[in-house]
């Protein structure tokens, strides 16, 4: 085997493959079941079934002892008849796939550029690492939604290609016409990918005529039910149609695809009469996933629902549902949390469906809230930020820190203390360092520094600062109505950094005594660790006693904390490193569904 090595490119070694999910003939087999009776909702397949005359047309079809026509005319005909494009600016692929790899074996150099904003279809970077492109991954908003002014930001003279799916995959959402249309006008090629276009309010076909710099990807696996024979096509500016016909293979669009796909195009009555089916369908199904306490949906315009799940085992969920027999499709990224995207089935299937989700909720409720207290419950940029700054202005000597610097140093992983924070802020700036390298510079503080002399007189310029005036200056960030409505169902409970006197002070100044007990508090001195760890996550579920808990926090090491100890993480912020991302904590009767 390691002799073999040699014989294979570099960076192919280590490379990561598209995974892709069981067939339905191996969730058969697995569930003793018909391949036709699995309630299979994890590939956007489409079970509303293609047209009747795509078997008539191959079970009479006679020349299957010939090879295609290289060029596909009749079809490229037929599919700009149907789109009202001349066929000269069509081409047809295995699949839209094959045609996505084969526009960057067509167009990418070594150290190209290609703009992408994930989470979105998987296929994308592996075929840009295969054909040596670099990959500029710009994360969507929490809406999932495109940064326009991100995504152009991050043009510059490498750039060969910027990458748009519209309706997205896996989350379901459009991407405006105009944010398109700015992105066209970069000068870069847009390739603009519209598997689900047919599910969808709206095309930008129409922009292909007026943009030579747009390639529109288009299938017939989703609307047309053929998934299974791989039929796709692109549709864009005749000079870049004819340079990629020169790389494709000969024959890559094999007969029984072609036959299929202008039997399609010839009963089109029948294509959209189910897509309006599986569109009411989607519609019903949306309306019933909303109503499971776990899940936050999103709305879609393709043949699938996108939704972040929270449940505090996702594997337990996972089985559960396998053992329901009905497979959906899991993401759990940064991106992402975890999530699922589910096809929209046939009634009888999406009712399976429902139930079996309904059936987990019933027995998976959160039984208790732990807080954070600084970001989540308390606004402390007016206390503890300020004192951060001010202690550390108050030893540097040739340079001054600045509110940016002390947001930075926060963001890395174990600076949750913010005395720690003070001193490692407060050496990278006299070491001449700015923000942009804190990541990169910040360690953790070892048992050695935290006993030196200049930790413990920073310590004491801190506490000097907070206590005689900065711990007045705080807010509450959540009203007492929401955390009323929350308590009726659920314990509430704190796990802060904070010492437990300033911790306990807090509660007493905003009068949440009734909502939080000096039992349920895990403060500085109550576990052996700080967050990043988990041990005063686990010391608080361990005090109320709960089963089923969920973390809502506002930082890296809130959230590290959480994924330690196992526990579903609800993000207060813009970041996208959470199961659910809110704005504030008095969203959080909604997005818990409490």
């Amino acid at each position: 085997m390691s002799n073999l090595k040699r014989f294979i490119r570099s960076e192919i070694l280590n490379f990561q493959e598209y995974k892709t999910v069981s067939s339905v003939w191996d969730l058969a087999e697995q569930f003793g079941k018909n391949a036709l009776k699995v309630a299979k909702l994890d590939q956007g397949e489409n079970f509303y079934g293609t047209s009747p005359k795509v078997a008539q047309a191959l079970g009479s079809y006679n020349f299957f002892n010939y090879y295609p026509d290289p060029e596909y005319k009749k079809l490229r005909r037929a599919i700009g008849k149907n789109i009202k494009v001349p066929s000269e600016k069509i081409m047809v692929g295995s699949g839209s796939d094959e045609l996505i790899d084969l526009l960057f074996r067509l167009t990418l150099n070594p150290g190209d550029k290609v703009v992408n904003f994930p989470p979105s279809f998987g296929m994308y970077d592996v075929s840009i690492k295969l054909n040596r492109g670099i990959i500029v991954n710009i994360p969507r908003e929490k809406d999932y939604s495109i940064n326009l002014k991100k995504g152009l930001n991050s043009i510059d003279e490498k750039t060969k290609i910027i990458i748009i799916c519209s309706p997205n995959n896996p989350t379901g959402n459009p991407t405006p016409r105009e944010d398109i249309i700015k992105f066209l006008k970069t000068g870069k090629l847009l390739m603009l990918d519209e598997a689900y276009a047919e599910y969808a309010d709206r095309s930008n076909l129409d922009l292909v005529k007026k943009y030579s710099n747009l390639i529109l990807m288009r299938t017939f696996s989703k609307w047309a039910g053929i998934a299974g024979l791989r039929l796709g096509y692109v549709i864009m500016n005749e000079y870049l149609i004819s340079e990629l016909m020169k790389i494709k293979p000969p024959f890559n669009v094999n007969l029984a695809a072609e036959t299929a796909g202008l039997a399609i195009l010839n009963d089109l009555k029948f294509a959209k009469k189910n897509i309006s089916k599986l569109k009411s369908e989607r519609k019903k199904l949306f309306k019933n996933l909303l109503s499971i306490p776990y899940l936050k949906v999103f709305p879609s315009q393709t043949n699938f629902i996108f939704a972040n799940v929270l449940v505090k085992d996702i594997n337990d969920f996972r089985n559960y549902m396998f053992k329901k027999q009905v497979v959906v499709r899991y993401f759990s990224s940064d991106l992402v949390g975890n999530s699922l995207r589910i096809t929209v089935g046939l009634p009888e299937v999406n009712k399976k469906l429902i139930a079996a989700l309904s059936g987990y909720s019933n027995a998976k409720n959160f039984d208790g809230i732990i807080f954070d207290m600084d970001g989540v419950l308390v606004d402390v940029r007016d206390s503890y930020r300020k004192t951060i700054l001010q202690t550390v202005n108050n030893f540097l000597k040739n340079t001054k820190a600045n509110p940016a610097d002390v947001e930075e140093i926060k963001k890395i992983p174990g600076f949750n203390n913010d005395w720690d924070a003070s001193f490692m802020l407060y050496q990278l700036l006299s070491e001449g360092k700015t923000k942009n390298d804190f990541s990169r510079s910040a360690k953790p503080l070892s048992a050695g520094a935290k006993k030196s002399a200049f930790y413990l007189s920073l310590k004491n310029k801190f506490q000097e600062y907070y206590l005689k005036s900065n711990r007045f200056n705080e807010k509450l960030l959540v009203t007492k109505k929401v955390l009323t409505d929350l308590a009726k169902k659920m314990k509430l409970g704190i796990a802060t950094s904070r010492p437990r006197e300033e911790a306990i002070f807090a509660i007493k100044q905003f009068g949440l005594e009734k909502f939080f007990s000096e039992e349920n508090l895990i403060a500085l001195e109550d576990s052996k660790k700080e967050k990043p760890y988990p041990d005063p996550l686990i010391e608080a579920q361990k005090r109320l006693d709960l089963k089923n808990p969920v973390y809502v926090g506002d930082t890296v090491n809130d959230y590290l904390a959480a994924k330690a100890a196992n526990f579903p993480f609800v993000l207060i912020g813009k970041e996208k490193y959470g199961d659910i991302q809110t704005d504030s904590a008095n969203n959080l009767t909604e997005v818990l569904n409490a």
